[in-house]
C-alpha cells in the first residue's frame, strides 16, 4: 500500500486494470497468462466479479517438484501497527477472516494445498 494507512481509499491504491480469471476457467488458459504476463498469482472471480479463490502458479503448474516433510511457522509476535486499530482488541492470527480467525484460515489453505494438487 506504499505506506498509506488503512484509511485511504481503495482506488488510491488498487490496479485499476487486475488480471483475474472467472470460475470455470480452463487451467491451461491460466497457465497462459501467467506465462504470458510473467505473474506467479491469479485471482478467481465469479459472475458478479467478487474474488472467491486465488490460484497460485506452484498449484498449477505441471513442473514435478520435491517433496519434503513440510512445516507451519505461525509468526505472531510482531508489534500490530500495521491493521491497528484491529490489532488493539485482538492479535494479527485471531482477527475474523469472514467466520474464522486468520490462522485457521491460513492452516486450511494450506493443509489442502498439499501436495500442491489444485
Amino acid at each position: 500500500m506504499q505506506g498509506k494507512g488503512l484509511e485511504v481509499k481503495l482506488s488510491v491504491v488498487m490496479h485499476p486494470k487486475a488480471l483475474v480469471m472467472k470460475v470455470g476457467t480452463p487451467i491451461k488458459d491460466v497457465r497462459r497468462l501467467m506465462l504470458q504476463n510473467n505473474i506467479h498469482h491469479v485471482p478467481l472471480v465469479d459472475n458478479q466479479g467478487r474474488v472467491v479463490d486465488l490460484l497460485l502458479w506452484l498449484d498449477i503448474s505441471d513442473r514435478k517438484w520435491n517433496k519434503r516433510p513440510e512445516q507451519v511457522v505461525i509468526m505472531a509476535g510482531g508489534k500490530g501497527t500495521r491493521l491497528d486499530p484491529f490489532t488493539k482488541i485482538l492479535p494479527k492470527p485471531l482477527i475474523p477472516l469472514g467466520d474464522k480467525p486468520i490462522a485457521e484460515v491460513s492452516l486450511q489453505r494450506y493443509i489442502t494445498k498439499l501436495p500442491f494438487v489444485s
